[in-house]
């Protein structure tokens, strides 16, 4: 207790009776006040332990979640790759098979085509033959 304290405990000349009296509560006041500081400050300390739990839990979480994001990002690119493949062969198959469908449609054009001109020779031969022998036909009839 400081020298201010000892002042107010000793009493001061004429109230030395009655500051027994106010000594004796004052000093229990001052016991009760340096007990409620000494919780506070345990409780203070307390809390701080606490704040720095929380902040290296806060960091260990962090950390956690930027090495999952980091697998998370390597494991899409690695999808996204395998996918970009997969892709890229499709469009090569259809493109081979887009290639071969032209062409045949090509080949059937030209066979039709040429079916077609063999019918009209059959045609004028089946007219030359109806000529020669003298048959008539209409102009629809011979197609």
């Amino acid at each position: 207790m400081g020298a201010a304290g000892q002042q107010v405990m000793s009493g001061y000349g004429s109230f030395a009776s009655q500051g027994t009296k106010n000594n004796r509560s004052f000093h229990a006041n001052l016991l009760e006040l340096e007990e409620d500081i000494a919780e506070t400050r345990k409780e203070l300390n307390f809390c701080k332990k606490e704040v720095q739990i929380l902040n290296t839990e806060r960091t260990t979480v962090l950390e956690m979640a930027e090495t999952k994001c980091i697998d998370i990002e390597k494991y899409l690119s690695k999808e996204i790759h395998y996918l970009e493949e997969l892709i890229s062969k499709a469009q090569t198959k259809q493109k081979a098979e887009n290639s071969r469908f032209a062409f045949q449609c090509q080949q059937v054009k030209q066979i039709a085509n040429e079916l077609d001109d063999h019918r009209m020779e059959l045609v004028k031969r089946t007219v030359n033959i109806e000529d020669h022998l003298g048959i008539e036909t209409g102009p629809l009839e011979a197609e």
